[in-house]
């Protein structure tokens, strides 16, 4: 799960902390390009565990870097080749309960950031179909508890939800109640 972007990270993307989403993404390709094994710039200079090692310290980078922006500089991120959903303007009144559709809780702050499924799957790096199928309280597709608590946490954090700790028992105790019925 992401935390909070280190030092470092700003440095392995050659960024100034100040920099906002669009440049975190466009710096994070142009390393990955330069570190790619096919690229000629580092074939000689690092070994394939060398270029593995600093690809999956760039991706880190990034995660965190990009986890610690607000959802909307992220959204402007992530649509340079493919359509986002549109963020919702409903009032308070439309949001979902989150003690009775926690799911459903998660994709009505998901729209209104104006993230789609793919950019959130990208962000967190949880399958698509899996976001999908929280948002929707599918429970019975759903993998055990214990890793459902870990998506749904990182799917809050990366709402900048005010409890994300809450939003997992929520799910979790709406999951086990549906597990009750079956």
């Amino acid at each position: 799960m992401p935390t909070e972007p280190r030092p470092e990270d700003w440095e392995l993307l050659g960024l100034e902390p100040d920099a906002g989403a669009a440049e975190v993404q466009r710096a994070f390709r142009r390393r990955r390009k330069l570190y790619s094994p096919d690229s000629m710039a580092s074939y000689s200079l690092l070994s394939e565990e060398e270029r593995g090692a600093l690809l999956e310290r760039l991706e880190a980078a990034r995660r965190r870097i990009l986890a610690s922006l607000p959802a909307g500089d992220l959204a402007i991120a992530l649509d340079d080749d493919r359509a986002v959903e549109r963020p919702l303007e409903p009032g308070p009144e439309d949001q979902p309960e989150l003690d009775r559709h926690p799911g459903a809780y998660l994709g009505y702050h998901r729209r209104r950031s104006g993230l789609s499924l793919e950019q959130v799957s990208e962000v967190t790096k949880i399958r698509r179909a899996l976001v999908d199928q929280i948002e929707r309280d599918a429970y019975d597709k759903l993998p055990a508890p214990v890793y459902v608590r870990g998506f749904v946490l990182e799917l809050a954090r990366l709402l900048a939800l005010a409890n994300p700790e809450e939003v997992a028992r929520s799910y979790l105790a709406q999951m086990a109640a549906h597990s009750l019925d079956d």
